[in-house]
């Protein structure tokens, strides 16, 4: 099988090492270490130095000799005549008699085959470290491509709010406008309305004073001395009963000062970066031996539960911990909706429960996944409910169905996801859920009862538009990444723990490694499971090691991205 796939592969995609045309490989030279044609195999490589020394085989051989190797007959190119017999540690090469008398001499020697060893390891190392920067590569690779598509999508985004912005702030400017003419207008109004009055008051007493003046200029000129009496105390009384000329109280249209237009008034940049940092705010501890589930309540209290022994917590976190309500039950996943009721899968049942907002009652609720079995929920922003849900029987291998289904408000059930349009299953396990503004369902999906795992971004059109199956920096065959929750932060990231070597690892929106961030360096040991409060605050509830009496440890965490 093995000669018979390296010739398929040979013919298939190779050419011969010494002519670089020929694809009918007939030849392998183990010296040389190349693949040859029969006529480079007859006329180019004889007239190789030393090539009547050297073993050439048959191309279906190959996969037989690649594991015997001669060390025995490798002439030494320096020294005529001599051949390598051993390898020099300290020189990193290998040597014959003359090569160590002269130059070698006391130097560490080893037999050839360990040499060929310790070289082929290094080799190997190299390799792995070549694969692993290569992973990376395709990794950032990938990133590149997907901020391409995050800034390409957030470039197009600014662009529709500046223009935006002009025109709320035209239409603001128009409306200001229009109110300053309009107060400029009900001020010239005031200013005429009083000219007009004033106008209409002077002509009056104008006209009084004229007929006054000509009646003061008839008594002046009359002769009739008991007439003149007469007349002089009326007219006196009428000048007297006159209004005095009052100086004007006119108020004057005001100066217009234009303002300035600058780019405070209309907007300005700001700079965000990936980089993420998290500062513990307050360290509590917790009467149970892991904090599997956190979901903030009201009052600023938090809901967290355990399922050996079973028991729900509701908390106030205030300088210490103080239980504000417990009930006896295991809980398999829950979630807060917006009327501050608490959403609860509690086992086997395919009814949902919950912890009612207002009475503090556990009740039934219209949510039923009928005849599947509930396994994760999450509330969307909308209020809609994700639950995950298998059919009954063993975990793994898979058997029967496993769906997402998403579900109104009130019960109804809304849509399935369960297979791509291939028909192949999206997914083996979902164990926790989350989802994005953008409206991407991200899940951890659950491979083996190890609990391996891996994150699925899922898409509008119900494809995985990435798969996240941790860091090469961290994990191995031996050590898998082993996602244990998922949460998506208010700037639209996606944080998921990681049940081995205590990290939480930062994906985009779309689901492309960002970075990661090892919890320990916060003096925060074994994140399990996370909840972001209203107010931005995150908590990480954690566990305990196996066979360890303490009880786990829950940390209010400021996190800036």
């Amino acid at each position: 099988m093995a000669s018979h796939h390296i010739t398929h592969r040979m013919h298939g995609y190779l050419f011969c090492k010494l002519c670089e045309s020929e694809t009918d490989i007939k030849w392998k030279c183990l010296q040389c270490d190349i693949i040859m044609c029969e006529k480079c195999k007859l006329r180019i490589h004889p007239n190789i130095k030393n090539s009547k020394d050297h073993k050439v085989i048959d191309i279906k051989e190959a996969g037989q000799h690649s594991s015997k190797l001669d060390f025995r007959n490798i002439k030494c190119a320096e020294h005529l005549g001599q051949v390598y017999n051993h390898f020099c540690l300290s020189c990193d090469r290998i040597v014959c008699p003359i090569c160590t008398s002269k130059t070698h001499n006391r130097h560490e020697l080893l037999d050839i085959c360990e040499g060929y060893e310790i070289q082929m390891e290094k080799l190997k190392n190299n390799q792995k470290k070549i694969r692993t920067n290569m992973e990376i590569l395709v990794q950032r690779k990938a990133q590149l491509i997907d901020t391409v598509k995050i800034e390409n999508s957030k470039y197009r985004e600014t662009k529709k709010k500046i223009h935006s912005q002009n025109v709320v702030l035209k239409n603001a400017i128009d409306h200001l406008t229009e109110k300053l003419a309009k107060n400029l207008d009900q001020k010239w109004e005031g200013i005429h309305n009083y000219t007009e009055r004033e106008e209409k008051k002077i002509s009056q007493q104008k006209k009084s004073l004229e007929t006054c003046h000509s009646k003061l200029e008839d008594i002046v000129k009359s002769r009739n001395v008991a007439k003149f009496f007469d007349d002089f105390g009326k007219i006196t009384n009428n000048i007297e009963d006159t209004e005095p000329v009052e100086p004007f109280e006119l108020k004057t249209i005001p100066t217009f000062l234009p303002g300035e237009v600058t780019e405070n008034n209309i907007g300005s940049f700001h700079e965000v970066t990936d980089k993420i940092h998290f500062r513990v705010m307050k360290q509590f501890n917790t009467e149970i031996p892991r904090v599997d589930y956190i979901s903030s309540g009201a009052d600023n209290s938090v809901w967290i539960t355990c399922n050996t022994p079973g028991i729900l917590h509701q908390v106030k976190l205030d300088e210490n911990l103080q239980t504000c309500s417990s009930f006896k039950m295991k809980i398999f996943g829950m979630a807060e909706n917006k009327s501050n009721d608490l959403l609860l899968i509690t086992g086997g049942e395919s009814l949902l429960t919950k912890v009612d907002g207002s009475t503090g009652d556990v009740v039934d609720t219209n949510f039923d996944v009928d005849p599947l079995i509930p396994t994760a929920i999450h509330v969307m922003e909308n209020d809609n409910v994700l639950v995950g849900t298998r059919s009954s029987g063993p975990l793994f291998p898979v058997t029967g169905r496993r769906v997402i289904i998403s579900m109104e408000k009130d019960g109804r059930q809304k849509s399935l996801l369960e297979r791509d349009k291939n028909n192949q299953r999206l997914f083996t396990y979902t164990e926790n859920i989350s989802s994005t503004k953008n409206g991407h369902i991200c899940l951890v999906d659950q491979l083996h009862s190890d609990g391996k795992g891996r994150v699925l971004i899922i898409g509008h059109n119900r494809e995985i538009l990435q798969t996240y199956s941790g860091h090469p920096d961290l994990n191995t065959k031996t050590r898998p990444f082993k996602p244990v929750g998922i949460v998506t932060t208010p700037s639209n990231k996606i944080i998921v723990p990681n049940l081995n070597f205590h990290t939480l690892h930062i994906l985009n929106s779309l689901g492309h490694f960002i970075t990661y961030f090892n919890t320990r360096d916060v003096g925060i040991q074994h994140p399990y499971s996370m909840a972001f409060r209203n107010n931005g605050k995150l908590y990480i509830g954690c566990t305990t090691p196996i066979g360890s009496s303490d009880n786990a440890k829950l940390y209010e965490v400021e996190m800036s991205d």
